[in-house]
């Protein structure tokens, strides 16, 4: 079977939430002292405001725990969302978030959106392991090199709390995620969405794009766009996803990763369609996908459902997009209930050891057999 695989990216991992950097950075507790503004009966302190910092201004790259007497803080978000090793354009190195609320909302003219970064022109990490995070406003780029800026490097990984792209401010708009934009061949580029343990992520439907969810180029090497979906017990809704190419010049493809045991991997609920699709929930029209089990011995046939779709339905090209060559010997992938449910069938080919415990003549009867068995399996996924 499959081993894991993942792909492991710089990780700077804290117990709460902080910024930090590979260049010195000065560093600050959030202690909440000024209210900032009071939205739907939630008092927010500004993010923006050094009346909130205790051993450095916001200036000085500080970090950030929004934790006063061991209570969340709920904390607006009014600037530019950019965590990156590069101070230049940087507002902060790296963020880890266990408790409290960032609310974005970047401080921008109605109808503009400031766009957020993680990893771009450098490395940036955001690790969230509780709290709640809305980024409600523009589009959140995961990896993005900006024009002739250095390599980048970027990492999302969420294995508890919330993070939804539906703000919990009444009248906020709907952002969008976009891993791995903007590659630039020339410089190594990475972005990695990753989900795991119980966290809860809703990318709910955007305003200003036709899909929730786009994917750079990459097969889960260097310079790729990779959602990874660790375990059974995450919550993943997905308004619109792509794996499309937009122009010639800019591939979207990427590579979606599930790793799990015998009891199955989070699941994608797809909520909604992408905008002009007629109907397609989930375009995948180029692209990968990797399937690590890690768990006790499957039957052949066995299924796990990946993605489905409640409006609409899932688009996948089977001569473009399919399962990474490592994967092929043991699965196969099917669209089934009318193309809104995608399946990883379970349809291992036969070993040496296998055939030469059976000798010869069974041997060739297995072969057929499991032939016929990934044949069937091959036809319905057609279908």
């Amino acid at each position: 079977m499959a081993m894991i695989k993942r792909m492991v990216m710089a990780c700077a991992c804290t117990v709460a939430l902080t910024v930090a950097s590979t260049t010195a950075m000065a560093q600050s507790t959030w202690n909440g002292s000024v209210s900032g503004t009071t939205v739907d009966s939630t008092t927010y302190g500004y993010w923006t405001n050094a009346g909130n910092w205790s051993g450095a201004t916001f200036s000085n790259q500080p970090s950030f725990l929004p934790v006063v007497d061991g209570q969340g803080y709920p904390v607006m978000m009014n600037d530019e969302f950019w965590i990156s090793s590069s101070v230049g354009n940087a507002k902060m190195g790296s963020l880890t978030l266990s408790s409290g609320t960032i609310q974005h909302f970047d401080g921008s003219t109605a109808g503009i959106y400031k766009v957020g970064r993680i990893g771009a022109s450098g490395s940036g990490t955001f690790t969230q392991t509780g709290g709640v995070f809305y980024y409600n406003k523009g589009e959140l780029r995961i990896g993005e090199n900006v024009g002739a800026d250095a390599s980048s490097n970027g990492l999302y990984t969420i294995s508890g709390g919330t993070f939804s792209t539906v703000g919990a401010v009444t009248g906020t708009t709907g952002g969008n995620v976009v891993l791995n934009r903007n590659q630039a061949s020339a410089n190594f580029q990475q972005a990695e969405l990753r989900i795991s343990g119980n966290a809860a992520v809703t990318l709910g439907q955007p305003v200003t794009v036709s899909q929730a969810l786009r994917f750079g180029g990459g097969n889960g090497a260097a310079n790729s766009a990779i959602l990874s979906i660790i375990g059974s017990q995450a919550s993943v809704s997905v308004w619109g996803l792509e794996m499309a190419n937009a122009a010639t010049s800019t591939p979207r493809n990427g590579l979606i990763q599930f790793s799990f045991d015998q009891n199955g991997p989070s699941l994608i609920n797809l909520t909604g369609t992408i905008v002009g699709s007629a109907g397609v929930a989930a375009n995948l029209t180029q692209g990968y996908m990797d399937i690590d089990y890690t768990g006790t011995q499957l039957t052949l046939g066995q299924t796990f459902n990946l993605m489905t779709a409640s409006t609409g339905t899932i688009a996948m090209n089977n001569s473009l997009f399919g399962l990474l060559t490592s994967d092929t010997a043991d699965w196969q992938l099917q669209l089934t209930n009318g193309a809104t449910t995608l399946q990883a069938v379970y349809v291992p080919e036969p070993s040496a050891a296998m055939l030469l415990s059976l000798g010869a003549g069974a041997g060739v009867f297995v072969i057929g057999k499991l032939n016929r068995a990934r044949n069937a399996w091959a036809s319905r996924s057609q279908a």
